[in-house]
């Protein structure tokens, strides 16, 4: 979808960034969302070793707070904390990144076969989870996501 030179891929690009950036004071709650996520994620993940302790920042935090916020931004269900999701984080990640390597990273053609099985497998999980939630946005059931991508916005 964003990743081709098409006229309609560049309306696509125009869509997405619109929804990203022309809520006002969005990108200042997606921050805060973040922050409030990683903070989360570092108290929780961190091993006390004696008097210090240990945390893998990019596996634990970094790689898991993205998937979270896009989970809560799409109304995705996920398991942790209690949640009642099908997957969790880390496989809502392994997901994502299986797709974003094959779309953007695809430069080597031995591995070509193994990175479009793992993209498509992924696809059909992301489909799976993504369905529901745009479904819902369709039916109105969602009011607040659509003012997240703008579509209850007004013009001025």
């Amino acid at each position: 979808m964003l990743s081709g030179d098409k006229p309609w891929n560049a309306e696509q690009k125009s869509y997405c960034q619109h929804a990203l950036y022309g809520p006002s004071k969005g990108l200042d709650q997606i921050r805060d969302y973040y922050r409030i996520v990683t903070e989360n994620l570092i108290r929780e993940k961190s091993n006390k070793v004696r008097d210090t302790y240990q945390l893998d920042a990019v596996r634990n935090v970094g790689n898991l707070s993205h998937s979270i916020v896009v989970a809560r931004i799409f109304n995705i269900p996920i398991k942790e904390n209690g949640g009642v999701g099908t997957v969790t984080a880390r496989q809502l990640y392994d997901a994502m990144a299986a797709v974003f390597a094959y779309t953007f990273l695809d430069i080597d053609p031995a591995k070509t076969q193994q990175l479009k099985v793992a993209a498509k497998t992924a696809t059909t999980i992301l489909q799976n989870l993504i369905t529901p939630a745009v479904e819902a946005v369709k039916s109105e059931r969602f009011h607040m996501l659509k003012d997240i991508i703008g579509i209850n916005a007004d013009e001025s």
